[in-house]
């Protein structure tokens, strides 16, 4: 059974240099350094901020924000769960 996830915004995102970040607006430098760990396992993080790999070098992703509880995972390929706490001006 899957509960219900409330939308909270759906935008367009452009990313580029294989990887799109999250992180804290009041982070002076919010890259990661990628180790060959990362990019195993396909996202780098450290506090406030989170790298994400993606497929191609550049190009356009469809993105939808959720909040709520995913309870049922195996309708999805895979899951990265990251606590980032984020504040906002």
């Amino acid at each position: 059974m899957t509960k219900h996830l409330d939308v909270v915004d759906s935008f367009n995102l452009y990313y580029s240099y294989w990887q799109f970040l999250v992180f804290d607006s009041t982070l002076g430098n919010p890259g990661c350094v990628w180790t060959s760990g990362h990019i195993r396992q396909g996202f780098a993080k450290r506090d406030r901020t989170a790298s994400f790999a993606t497929l191609t070098q550049n190009g356009w992703a469809s993105v939808t924000c959720k909040r709520g509880d995913i309870i049922d995972l195996e309708q999805y390929d895979r899951v990265i769960a990251l606590t980032i706490v984020v504040r906002s001006d």
